[in-house]
């Protein structure tokens, strides 16, 4: 896909401008302002959604041939400047777009980091990653963007996909009775989890050496 192509398909929202009347306006503006984080456009959008609305109320006044000509016009005009109002931002829209993007892209990344850091010390140093919080984003400490199925508490664990509440407090309630677990494969086992569901959390989790503190 050409830069052009896909600069034109990523606009695709300027098109619903075009819709009869104005109606879907609204919701042109509303999805630019939201993804690219403009609260602005957002406004726009509602002022154009009140204008057409009004103008629709006067064109249907039967008693006032003058208001329902007004409201005609309003409709049509809020039509227009709608559409040009979308053309006219679709290049700033492309550009916070870019940006917007990145940032998500540097924060993906700056996670990954993070949790590669987490794992090499739980690996290296448990008892140091331990004291850390690796694992533990329900206190203050490096957590790593992981979960530590031996030492967090229920309310952290059912936060994992696929892990129901019910699921949470069966793996506190056996880690307490078996003294914690050796591995993910060990908690499998005692436990008997599907294995789809361990595959599932197998990138978000850690299992640290039980610790004294809650």
């Amino acid at each position: 896909m050409t830069k052009a192509v896909e600069r034109i398909t990523r606009s695709w929202w300027v098109l619903l401008t075009l819709a009869p009347l104005g109606l879907l306006s609204f919701g042109a503006f509303l999805y630019a302002g939201i993804r690219a984080r403009v609260q602005r456009w957002i406004v726009a959008g509602i002022v154009y959604a009140f204008a057409i609305y009004v103008g629709f109320i006067l064109a249907t006044t039967d008693e006032d041939a003058v208001l329902s000509d007004v409201g005609i016009a309003v409709v049509f005009l809020g039509w227009a400047a709608s559409f040009v109002h979308a053309v006219s931002i679709r290049s700033a829209y492309l550009e916070r777009m870019e940006l917007v993007e990145g940032e998500r892209y540097d924060s993906a990344e700056d996670r990954a980091l993070e949790r590669e850091e987490a794992r090499r010390l739980a690996r290296e140093d448990p008892a140091r990653a331990l004291e850390m919080g690796v694992g533990r984003p329900d206190r203050e400490g490096f957590a790593g963007g992981l979960v530590d199925l031996n030492n967090a508490p229920a309310s952290v664990i059912e936060e994992l996909p696929g892990v129901s509440r019910e699921v949470a407090e069966r793996i506190v309630v056996m880690r307490e009775e078996v003294g914690g677990f050796s591995s993910l494969e060990d908690l499998e086992h005692v436990l008997d989890l599907p294995i789809a569901m361990v595959d599932r959390i197998r990138a978000d989790v850690v299992v640290l050496p039980r610790g004294t503190r809650g």
